[in-house]
Order: structure tokens, then C-alpha cells, then sequence
């Protein structure tokens, strides 16, 4: 194809593209999203032109070809919009496990639901291939997946959102500016973002290998039961990522083809 620019965010099939970018001196940028760099961006780095990168501390990892762009989000998010009545004058709880969901998140509100849906009306994405909650529970919305249009909706109308700790999902999160609740996969890049977030108090994180549905609920009650707390978490997850990631990131791209 000879593409006047190679992009990638990592992963161990980007790097002979990337490294036959480079033999065709075809520029490169590859964007460093966790806070943790892994092993495809750092055999990257070597031949890109610039490394994007979500938190300008990871600008020290990269040295003089890093640009701190910030995340960039997707297009629903930007757009504000109103989601589906939902038929219930409780708060409201989204719940994400992640692109293919998440057994231990499932297990979790599985075990809680009577709980929950006391406090809250939950809608949840439940993944595919992973235990999932009953249906048919008043005030409980399961869905496999969430549409790209629809989760930016929900988001939106969210009071409280619990996630893992997936850089793409935290931060759409943070561009709208909200309360989370972050379970990060255990033993994984997850929980090295997680504490950047906790360290900025710009979420709550709860271990889930100590994490009891007493605890889960607890937790969740205080969280609801505090409007202060909610509105300082959206406020200082939204101050804590960078803003306007996606002109940055055209802005760098435009820059390269005027070279």
C-alpha cells in the first residue's frame, strides 16, 4: 500500500509492520497508552518517528521522541446525547468488565444484585463468554455488549461507574467526567494504571482478590450517599488526563506530512 504514515498502539503483531515502515522510511507513530510500557512499544520506540503517549511522566520512558498527545476518544463521546428512558427515579450504576467482560466482575454483581438493585439501577455489560447475572431483576439492564453509541449514552447518565482499568475505557470515562470505581485485573498493566488514578484521588480502587460482596456494596453505598465525593471523583478524573487528545494527535499527524 506504501501509506504515507504507519500508526500503531502496540501489541506484538504491530512491531514487523513497523519495523518494515521503517526500511521503507515510511514515519511512524506509535502511542504509548498504559502507564506501564510493554515489550512491542519499547522494540518500537527504537525506529518511530514520535511516541504519543497518554501521561506526560511516561514522556521519561520514551526521551526526546515522546509527545504527550493525551488518550484519544471516540467520536460519540464527544457528542452529548440523551439516553433511552430509563424507567427508574433511582441513581444510576454502569457496570463494565471490560471488551470481553469480566467472571470475577459477574460473579460479584451476581452475588450483590438484590443490594444493588435496592440502591441503584444498574446496567451492565456482561461480555460474551463469561458468567452473567439473571435477567428478568427489576431495576438490572444485562447487556452482552454495549454499542460504541450507546455506552457513550449510559456513561453520560451514569451516577457511578465501576470498569477495570482499561486506558481506552477510563479515559472516554474521564472526558465525560465521572464518578469510578476502578477493579483492576489482577497481576496485569491494569493495576499500575489503577494506582495513578487513586494516587490523583481521581478514583476509588478495590482489590479483587479481596473484594467480598459485603465490601463491593459498602463500598458502592458510600459512594452514592456522598454527592460531594462523587462530584470531586468526575471533577479530578476529568483534570488528571490531558485534554483535547484527538486534535493533539491530528495536530502531530499534520506536522509529520508538512515534513
Amino acid at each position: 500500500l506504501k501509506p504515507r504514515l504507519v500508526m500503531t498502539a502496540g501489541g506484538y503483531v504491530s512491531v514487523p509492520l513497523v519495523w518494515a515502515a521503517w526500511a521503507f522510511r515510511i514515519p511512524i507513530i506509535v502511542h504509548q497508552q498504559d502507564i506501564i510500557p510493554g515489550l512491542a512499544n519499547r522494540l518500537m520506540a527504537v525506529v518511530a518517528t514520535y511516541v504519543t503517549v497518554t501521561f506526560a511522566k511516561s514522556k521519561d520512558d520514551y526521551g526526546e521522541k515522546a509527545v504527550w498527545t493525551g488518550n484519544p476518544v471516540r467520536e460519540e463521546f464527544q457528542v452529548d446525547s440523551q439516553v433511552s428512558k430509563i424507567d427508574s427515579d433511582k441513581k444510576t450504576i454502569v457496570i463494565i468488565g471490560g471488551g470481553t467482560g469480566s467472571e470475577a466482575i459477574n460473579t460479584l454483581v451476581s452475588n450483590s444484585l438484590p443490594e444493588l438493585t435496592s440502591l441503584a439501577y444498574i446496567i451492565h455489560s456482561t461480555g460474551r463468554q463469561v458468567n452473567r447475572s439473571p435477567v428478568n431483576v427489576v431495576n438490572y439492564d444485562p447487556h452482552e455488549l454495549f454499542s460504541v453509541k450507546f455506552m457513550a449514552e449510559v456513561i453520560r447518565k451514569a451516577d457511578l461507574v465501576i470498569t477495570r482499568a482499561g486506558m481506552g475505557t477510563l479515559s472516554e470515562i474521564a472526558f465525560v467526567g465521572k464518578a469510578t470505581i476502578i477493579i483492576p485485573m489482577p497481576k496485569s498493566h491494569q493495576e499500575a494504571n489503577a494506582k495513578l488514578f487513586a494516587d490523583n484521588k481521581a478514583a476509588i480502587v478495590l482489590e479483587q482478590d479481596t473484594l467480598s460482596p459485603d465490601i463491593f456494596v459498602g463500598k458502592i453505598q458510600e459512594v452514592l450517599d456522598d454527592n460531594n465525593l462523587r462530584q470531586e471523583l468526575g471533577k479530578n478524573i476529568k483534570v488528571m488526563m490531558k485534554q483535547n487528545a484527538n486534535q493533539n494527535m491530528m495536530n502531530l499527524i499534520q506536522t509529520l506530512f508538512r515534513k
